[in-house]
């Protein structure tokens, strides 16, 4: 946990000290994005659960140096879970995340208007919804994924490591493929199966 903060206070300061240094206005960009995201729950905790559809969608903000060498941020809503469908009955998991990636990456140059961007580095994501809801034959019953520990509510607090690499056309329109893997266990229960976040996203975004 200390390495992360250390690791987001470094790339903090780093940003602030290349804008000082260079003060070029193409080196920042700043933009949106949508995601449709495929999560998932691992660990020996999950081992009965499939993956599920969701969406995302944030603001990001990247500052790239004279090498190519840039480092991305930003803040994004991200939705994740699980699920575990039978006969006759369903299990659905549905936490949203408000997530902070701290990327550093490098762009590849494919022609004059197509740039490759490869980045990879820590996320830190803080639960703020999201609901658990299992039916079973006409019955149904719903909780808060983040409740206390006496309602089996699962911890708010996730990190982890992701990866991507967004395929940027004309300096402005992204298309991007994200994947994020949770080292956390955010399940209140036996300390034996942990259970923890990962999630496929495809993205599509827009840089000012």
């Amino acid at each position: 946990m200390k390495a992360i903060i250390k690791s987001s206070i470094l790339v903090c300061v780093l940003l602030i000290g290349a804008n000082v240094s260079a003060q070029s206005e193409d080196s920042w960009a700043f933009g949106v994005k949508a995601a449709a995201t495929f999560a998932g729950f691992y660990g020996d905790g999950a081992k009965d659960l499939d993956g599920k559809f969701g969406f995302g969608a944030g603001l990001f903000v990247e500052y790239t140096l004279e090498n190519n060498v840039y480092f991305l941020s930003g803040l994004e809503l991200a939705s994740k879970g699980a699920e575990r469908k039978g006969k006759d009955f369903k299990y659905t998991a549905s936490p949203l995340y408000l997530q902070l990636p701290v990327h550093a990456g490098y762009k590849i140059g494919l022609s004059e208007s197509v740039d490759l961007a490869l980045h990879a580095g820590p996320y830190l994501a803080y639960g703020i919804g999201g609901k658990s809801k299992y039916e079973e034959d006409g019955d149904k019953e719903e909780v808060d994924f983040f409740g206390s520990e006496k309602e089996e509510g699962n911890k708010s607090f996730d990190w982890g490591l992701g990866a991507g690499a967004d395929l940027i056309l004309s300096k402005s329109f992204r298309l991007g493929l994200n994947y994020d893997l949770g080292l956390t266990n955010i399940s209140r229960g036996d300390k034996k199966y942990p259970v923890k976040n990962r999630n496929l996203s495809i993205s599509i975004g827009y840089s000012f």
